[in-house]
């Protein structure tokens, strides 16, 4: 039994027949596929076999027909369904997740809470990592997603407590897609599901596409001064690791705060996959079934078998493909064409840097496939965009009151961690010796000395975890 709820999206409209240019077909959410094998089926295991052909079925239609994809199908000969943005990947944010609040004493002890936030949409995750023994999590962390114009997309975010084995849910907000389009730079909190009056801060921006090469030079210089930084926190850490693996033991660290290191994406590239002319075969009359693979460093993705590529020499494509990538100066997209029986029939590398001698940063050429014998060609389509920061202020979205944290205690910044080893106390039958004052003769209290505690910051447990180092060390008298 398969039911499911599909969308049919009918557009542009046109000013002569057929009137619509094409129709956009989807379903928002997966759909519900129930499975009844009969036959010699029964002998076998039922469970694992409906597990194995449910979880396949639902990969093929999530390749084509489940959100984030959909099917476009042209209903006017002449319009161009890569000119909708249903298949084309233009909005870029990068989601700043903060910190949380509002989790009560009364409900969770600080030495058992020990949380990180789990993002989902569109295909795409991502989690942050741990913050340790806290009711006031921070972990400063960002993370780029990106999206198609396809309606009812949403961001899904989850708290989860660290566990052993798995992650215990806490509470979960999701914020749509529509709402972080209206705004270039967005602050607001989210109130969490079931843990009210908890409450968890993020913060969005969406990137500027621009086909300008010059502000790629600033955009570089940025994520240097930003990578320089990064690796002084990297040496600075390295440096005083052995030293902190004794502060780890000696000093209580109530409270982890991840730094951001991972460096974000300058560019957008572009794929879009036309069509192919005279594929031949290096064996055999045999008429080729291809598809294409296009891969830019690590990402991989490749065309569908449709009824235009099977077992003709002129197949047509026709889809379109996303990647972001760090710096476009230093990488390749390379595509393979291969046949569904023999294999790869050749292939082609284009240097990302040549489409920034471009005009608009854009390339549509035909490719000879290799090696040097012919093989046949592709035409393809490269378009590169520049990935810019907004340079407005921030807007804050407002949260209702009925939403804000009641808890009061919870929202006060906790103290730093103390030093967990035990004093030495003072016997009571000695007696400090008095000094007499040159001026008038009386007697004056020596000075107790004490310990201090120090800054509440790592680098304060750093320096008291070395004065219980070296007195350990030192040997008595």
């Amino acid at each position: 039994m398969f039911k499911g709820r599909i969308r049919v999206y009918l557009e542009p409209i046109l000013d002569k027949p057929p009137f619509i240019g094409a129709a956009t077909i989807y379903f928002p959410e997966k759909p519900d596929l129930r499975l009844k094998f009969t036959g010699l089926t029964r002998l076998a295991n039922p469970t694992m076999i409906n597990t194995f052909v449910h979880k396949k079925i639902l990969e093929a239609m999530g390749m084509l027909l489940i959100k984030p994809k959909a099917l476009c199908i042209p209903l006017d000969l002449n319009y161009k369904t890569e000119e909708l943005n249903y298949t084309r990947t233009m909005n870029i944010f990068r989601i700043y997740v903060l910190e949380a609040e509002g989790f009560r004493s009364e409900d969770f002890r600080t030495e058992t809470l020990s949380s990180y936030v789990a993002i989902s949409s569109a295909k795409q995750k991502a989690r942050t990592s741990v913050a340790n023994n806290s009711l006031n999590p921070t972990w400063h962390q960002a993370f780029e997603m990106a999206f198609n114009d396809i309606p009812e997309q949403e961001i899904e975010f989850r708290l989860f407590n660290d566990r052993l084995i798995k992650g215990e849910l806490l509470g979960s907000c999701r914020i749509s897609v529509k709402e972080l389009k209206k705004h270039t730079n967005l602050d607001m909190w989210l109130p969490l599901d079931n843990v009210a009056p908890a409450r968890l801060h993020i913060r969005s921006q969406r990137l500027r596409l621009v086909t300008d090469r010059a502000e790629l030079r600033k955009v570089m210089s940025g994520f240097l001064f930003s990578g320089c930084l990064g690796s002084g926190r990297r040496l600075l850490l390295f440096a005083s690791w052995h030293l902190f693996v004794f502060s780890q033991v000696l000093v209580g660290n109530h409270m982890s705060r991840p730094i951001q290191m991972k460096e974000f994406s300058s560019a957008l590239l572009s794929v879009h996959v036309s069509k192919g002319k005279d594929l031949k075969l290096p064996t055999g009359n045999r008429m080729p079934t291809t598809l294409t693979e296009i891969h830019v460093g690590k990402m991989r993705e490749q065309t569908l078998y449709s009824p235009l590529c099977i077992q003709t020499p002129d197949p047509v494509w026709k889809e379109t493909f996303s990647f972001l990538m760090k710096d476009p100066r230093m990488e390749k997209v390379e595509l393979v064409v291969k046949d569904n029986y023999h294999g790869s029939l050749g292939s082609i590398s284009v240097p990302i840097s040549r489409l920034l001698e471009a005009r608009n940063l854009t390339i549509t050429d035909w490719y000879e496939l290799c090696p040097s014998e012919h093989r046949g060609a592709i035409l393809v389509k490269l378009e590169l965009w520049i990935l810019v920061p907004p340079n407005g202020e921030t807007q804050k979205a407002k949260v209702p009151s009925s939403q804000q944290p009641q808890c009061k205690d919870v929202n006060k910044r906790r103290a730093g961690p103390r030093l967990l080893v035990k004093r030495k106390l003072i016997s009571t039958h000695y007696k400090p010796r008095r000094f007499p004052t040159a001026a008038t003769g009386a007697t004056e209290e020596p000075e107790q000395r004490r310990e201090s505690n120090g800054p509440a910051t790592f680098k304060g447990q750093l320096i008291r975890a070395a004065r219980l180092i070296c007195r350990a060390c030192t040997p008595r008298r």
